[in-house]
C-alpha cells in the first residue's frame, strides 16, 4: 500500500512544475523577454563590431578608461533591440556606443533548447 501511495504523491508533486513552466514556454513563443534564471542559458555575443569613440567624444571626461552601462533586449535570432543607456559617459560617446551595440550579433539565449528573447544590462569599456 506504501508504494502506490508514494507514486501518487511523486505525481502530484510533478503537475504544479509542468503547469509553472508552461507561461514559460507560451512566453518564449510570443516574443515576451524570459527572465535568466535557471535553465536559460544566457545570450553571449558572437561578433561585435568594432568601433571607435573619437576623441572629440570623449573630451571632457576625467576617467583613464570610461564606460558605458546598456540595458537591452536580445531576441530569439541574437539581434540586439530597445537599446538604451542606463549609466551614460556624454552625449556624444553615448551617441557612439550605442551605434555600434545596435549592430551587435547575439548567440540567442535558449530555454530548454528553444531561442528565446531575454533582457540585459551590458557594460561597454571605452578605451582611449
Amino acid at each position: 500500500m506504501r508504494t502506490p501511495l508514494a507514486l501518487m504523491l511523486l505525481a502530484s508533486s510533478l503537475i504544479p512544475a509542468a503547469a509553472s513552466a508552461a507561461p514559460s514556454e507560451a512566453s518564449a513563443a510570443s516574443g515576451t523577454p524570459v527572465r535568466i534564471t535557471t535553465g536559460v542559458v544566457p545570450p553571449a555575443v558572437l561578433n561585435s563590431t568594432r568601433f571607435t569613440v573619437t576623441s572629440e567624444a570623449l573630451a571632457g571626461v576625467g576617467l583613464e578608461q570610461p564606460s558605458a552601462v546598456l540595458h537591452l533586449k536580445v531576441n530569439d535570432k541574437g539581434l540586439a533591440e530597445d537599446v538604451r543607456i542606463v549609466r551614460p559617459i556624454n552625449p556624444k560617446a553615448d551617441e557612439q556606443v550605442l551605434a555600434a551595440v545596435r549592430g551587435f550579433r547575439f548567440r540567442p539565449a535558449t530555454l530548454d533548447g528553444v531561442p528565446v528573447p531575454v533582457e540585459l544590462t551590458l557594460t561597454v569599456l571605452v578605451q582611449r
